[in-house]
């Protein structure tokens, strides 16, 4: 009996070293540090109330798969690659936008992560109206010269914009990023450019 209690014991002390282990693979080529200064990895709390997105990385392939699996490691709960990776409504017409390089996937991560915790926060979608927007795709639609969206570091959000833009002042004011924040009619841009900056569009 005894030598059958160490067994168990022996066993279950190795099945939780399992568990520790789990998910300490390589970082994605996407991803070596995954987040800039401006949003340290310790600095947003853990997912509450996580439920699983419907897509994972086997519905996409290439860069999208890989951010996905990035975000899917980042326990980001409401948002999904190809959501990120919309190219904006005008681009249709325009064909001037691209997917976002490899090398901002760090950039693009801290503003996924802010706009998770606000739209937990919410409680209520939110649509990504612009991400990643190529340096003619931007000057093609009349976006600023330097852009953070060119750097992959910014989002437009619509849904509920009066709210929205009362959450993302609390969690930019609790520390959780620094960056802009841009009120307008129908959305809000937030972007995590590294210092703090706000204005009504």
């Amino acid at each position: 009996m005894k030598a059958i209690l160490t067994w168990l014991k022996k066993s279950f002390v190795q099945f939780l070293v399992g568990l520790q282990t789990i998910g300490e693979k390589s970082p994605s080529p996407l991803c070596e540090n995954c987040l800039p200064a401006t949003l340290a990895k310790s600095s947003l709390p853990p997912p509450t109330a996580f439920k699983k997105k419907p897509a994972s990385a086997k519905k996409f392939s290439g860069a999208k798969a890989d951010f996905q699996q990035l975000l899917d490691q980042h326990g980001v709960r409401y948002f999904n690659a190809d959501e990120v990776f919309f190219r904006g409504a005008r681009d249709a017409r325009l064909q001037l936008n691209t997917d976002p390089p490899r090398s901002l996937g760090p950039s693009l991560l801290a503003v996924v992560k802010v706009a998770d915790e606000a739209r937990h926060r919410l409680g209520k979608p939110l649509r990504i109206n612009s991400a990643y927007r190529s340096p003619a795709y931007n000057r093609a639609i009349g976006g600023a010269s330097g852009s953070v969206h060119m750097k992959g570091g910014a989002l437009d959000l619509s849904g509920s914009p009066a709210t929205l833009h009362r959450i993302l002042k609390e969690m930019r004011s609790e520390g959780l990023f620094r960056g802009g924040i841009g009120k307008y009619r129908t959305f809000n841009h937030v972007d995590v450019r590294g210092k703090n900056a706000d204005w009504n569009g």
